[in-house]
């Protein structure tokens, strides 16, 4: 099987809309960076972000952004369901 990108998800520090992201990470083996951020960081990032809103996921340098396109790629790319 080939390796996993680099994988970093960016969202506040409390559960929200990224904790399905962050579970359906774990649960399909995919290793990530969880970067959370505090109210004052991401004023300071906001601008950065597309759309200026988060969660994001950043995979091998390109940018996803809202919770359900997010989920999508994590299913494509993850080991679930596991082969017979």
């Amino acid at each position: 099987m080939a390796a996993f990108p680099s994988i970093k998800l960016t969202y506040f520090n409390f559960r929200g809309r990224a904790e399905h992201v962050r579970l359906a990470l774990y649960i399909g083996g995919i290793p990530f960076e969880d970067k959370r951020l505090s109210r004052e960081e991401f004023g300071a990032l906001k601008s950065s972000f597309p759309l200026g809103q988060v969660p994001v996921l950043e995979v091998d340098g390109q940018v996803l952004t809202q919770t359900d396109a997010i989920l999508r790629y994590v299913r494509r790319t993850s080991r679930w369901p596991l082969p017979n």
